[in-house]
């Protein structure tokens, strides 16, 4: 069975991995993982810097619609993971996501 999930999480990293993702944060962690009820919108916090308005110690978290970068931040979470995200810092949005190995 960990065999299956570790074989989904790369899978899923690699489908939805884009070479050309630009970041504004530090290496962070998924910590917390939750759903807005009143939109569709993904809520995820983080340990380590964010960028932005989303960075202050008070509220290390951002928010995802999309169903790509959802995936990348549910495997991160999931394995514990260490990741790099771009934040739109008007609405603390996350758009891409970086994954490597070496963090």
């Amino acid at each position: 069975m960990k065999l299956i999930k570790i074989a989904g999480a790369i899978i899923l990293t690699i489908s939805a991995f884009s070479s050309s993702a630009s970041v504004n944060s530090e290496v962070v962690t998924v910590t917390e993982m939750g759903v807005d009820s009143r939109s569709t919108e993904h809520v995820y916090t983080f340990t380590g810097k964010l960028a932005g308005i989303c960075g202050k110690d008070s509220s290390r978290y951002a928010r995802s619609s999309e169903p790509h970068i959802n995936k990348i931040l549910v495997a991160a979470y999931f394995f514990e993971t260490k990741i790099k995200v771009f934040i739109d810092e008007s609405n603390c949005k996350i758009t891409d996501v970086l994954h490597k190995r070496t963090y």
